[in-house]
């Protein structure tokens, strides 16, 4: 009887741990939303200029790297 409880103790451990790690991976792909420059999928920076952007393109632009954005958009 107590080597079922201790089956039971651990199968219900790992069900709640696969629950929340589910949850985690919903909410973490949630958060992802599209680069108004790129165009790709990230978490994206919130900038009064440019609106929502990816930290790559962010990054970019502080640099002065308008080229390299320029083809990171188009390709």
């Amino acid at each position: 009887m107590v080597v079922g409880a201790a089956v039971l103790c651990i199968c219900s451990w790992f069900a709640t741990a696969s629950l929340l790690a589910v949850a985690a991976v919903v909410t973490g792909l949630c958060s992802f939303r599209e680069c108004r420059i790129c165009h790709r999928f990230a978490t994206l920076i919130r900038t009064d200029q440019y609106g929502s952007i990816c930290p790559t393109c962010q990054r970019m632009i502080l640099e002065g790297r308008q080229q390299e954005l320029l083809e990171r958009r188009n390709g």
